[in-house]
């Protein structure tokens, strides 16, 4: 969230398909590796048969360096390209037309490797939002503000980790501009293993919590809603193959009725 990480190149699925609750086909995801080097990443939403696609090119490290958005029949819509530091943390990312033309371009300023602001800035030069990072490394604290209108915030995050490197969030609290609270989730761990994930509402009582189940290989195999009154609702179920490879993942909604079926499949 405030230290970007390079993207790694891990072993990926060849291809990635997800089906709504009628087991129809709504969106696919192909992913190719050419000359050992970079990943051409194609990915589309299903309509009228047809696929709305992106293509993702990556540099040798792993770093993103364009994404070109296309049409159903091919036509590109947008182009965003990637600029980074010397270091490797992200530098801009910025939108464009097919002519040529900025639409709008996001720059992160940086601190000790830390993300300190993030400005969205239209075609114009105009800053469309501004998020700061305070960071609090006697806490191990992060205060996110989002400012919409000048010097006016209009949310505010509260980030606690275990520590700044490791990256695991023990604490999450959100407030309005007015800085009001609004909720907070609290995550609970046995080692570096999270088990499970409370919520709090606006009034500070918890509402419900997440609850994470594993497998004999410390694989992530579901997750289920438990509500105040002991109600399981499922959430999410992973599946995996013999090689520990991620075969099928489940989303289920509110009331615990399948929305979503990804299959994932290996080359």
């Amino acid at each position: 969230m405030y230290l970007h990480a390079q993207l790694s190149l891990p072993k990926v699925p060849a291809e990635r398909t997800r089906y709504d609750d009628d087991k129809q086909l709504i969106k696919r995801s192909e992913y190719i590796v050419r000359n050992d080097i970079r990943y051409i990443i194609k990915e589309g939403m299903v309509t009228t048969e047809k696929f709305n696609d992106r293509v993702v090119k990556f540099y040798p490290n792993g770093n993103i360096k364009e994404m070109v958005y296309v049409d159903q029949v091919g036509r590109k819509k947008a182009i965003m390209v990637c600029e980074y530091y010397p270091d490797g943390l992200p530098g801009s990312e910025s939108e464009f037309h097919p002519t040529g033309e900025l639409l709008k371009r996001t720059e992160f300023k940086y601190e000790n490797g830390f993300l300190k602001e993030k400005t969205v800035i239209d075609q114009y030069g105009y800053v469309i939002t501004r998020t700061t990072y305070e960071i609090n490394t006697g806490r191990n604290e992060v205060v996110e503000r989002i400012y919409g209108a000048p010097q006016m915030v209009t949310e505010k995050n509260v980030y606690v980790y275990s520590d700044f490197y490791s990256g695991k969030l023990l604490r999450h609290e959100k407030y309005s501009g007015e800085d009001i609270f609004q909720f907070k989730r609290h995550l609970i761990y046995s080692k570096d293993v999270l088990l499970k994930e409370e919520y709090y509402n606006p009034s500070g009582n918890k509402a419900f919590y997440l609850e994470y189940f594993y497998d004999m290989n410390n694989q992530l195999t579901e997750i289920e809603k438990v509500l105040l009154d002991g109600t399981r609702l499922k959430n999410t179920r992973y599946q995996y193959n013999d090689s520990g490879l991620i075969t099928g993942k489940i989303n289920y909604d509110r009331k615990g009725k399948m929305i979503a079926y990804y299959k994932y499949s290996y080359e």
